[in-house]
């Protein structure tokens, strides 16, 4: 503890404690479950996330509830839900001035974020899964089955067929492809011969998910292209005037009249 009473030594007390920004940035995510929150922070013991939740349980930012049949649910407070901001600004920065590196390339995380951001509303209406794969380092696949309301990853095939493949040439492909930063990075085809009316194309769609921001970042727009220069006028061969020869003003046209005095003197001060 920094026993300062500086409002951000209070703050980061709670907020800069190990794997804490990461359970937050599950929870804004949809994560509600402890075996949700946890498959998002790949690493984490059980006992270490327990004593983050009672953490952030006993500071106000997190809410416990039981339900029917034992079934626990952490939602956020309304303390909580203000740090989204926080997490959105250090998911930014983070954006802007740390590099990818090889550690950071895992298809498993891509495809989680993929899970808990589907949204009822953009579901299939029938039962739809998706597989993804991988081929380097070394040739994986995985599954993303859809059920809604639920969605879960699978190291395994599911049923007999896949309704939508997602091919990608490695890890670190898909990853900056979900992070929006190669559209064509990965290639998407249907593997059913028959059409399933909503394939679920919208789950695999790149966004913010692959961040550890909250949202996505802005995207830079280019602005409108320069101007051409205007041609110069020239006077046709019939107008050209002989050398010290001078036109009578209304020789020219209104765009090319001297809009200065002629007598050099005269203007002189």
């Amino acid at each position: 503890m920094y026993r300062d009473y500086c409002p951000l030594s209070r703050a980061a007390e709670v907020f800069a404690t190990r794997w804490t920004p990461i359970i937050l940035r599950n929870l804004l995510l949809g994560a509600h479950t402890f075996s949700e929150i946890r498959a998002g922070a790949p690493g984490i013991s059980r006992t270490l996330l327990s004593q983050r939740l009672r953490l952030l349980e006993h500071h106000g930012i997190v809410e416990r509830h039981e339900g029917p049949g034992g079934a626990v649910r952490y939602e956020l407070t309304e303390a909580g839900r203000a740090l989204r901001p926080v997490c959105d600004a250090l998911g930014l920065w983070g954006e802007q001035w740390i590099e990818l590196a090889p550690e950071h390339f895992d298809a498993t995380r891509v495809l989680w974020a993929l899970s808990v951001k589907l949204q009822p509303e953009a579901m299939p209406d029938e039962r739809v899964v998706m597989r993804f794969d991988i081929a380097q380092p070394e040739r994986e696949s995985f599954w993303l089955l859809i059920d809604t309301p639920n969605a879960e990853v699978c190291r395994r095939p599911v049923g007999d067929h896949d309704d939508l493949v997602v091919r990608a040439a490695s890890a670190e492909t898909l990853v900056r492809w979900h992070m929006g930063r190669s559209s064509s990075a990965a290639r998407c085809t249907r593997a059913r011969s028959r059409s399933t009316g909503r394939p679920g194309c919208s789950a695999c769609s790149p966004g913010g998910a692959g961040r550890a921001a909250t949202r996505s970042p802005p995207r830079i727009e280019r602005g409108p292209p320069p101007r051409r220069p205007r041609p110069v006028r020239t006077l046709s061969p019939r107008r050209r005037l002989a050398p010290n020869a001078r036109p009578a003003p209304s020789a020219a046209p209104p765009s090319l009249r001297c809009r200065f005095p002629v007598n050099a003197r005269s203007a002189a001060p």
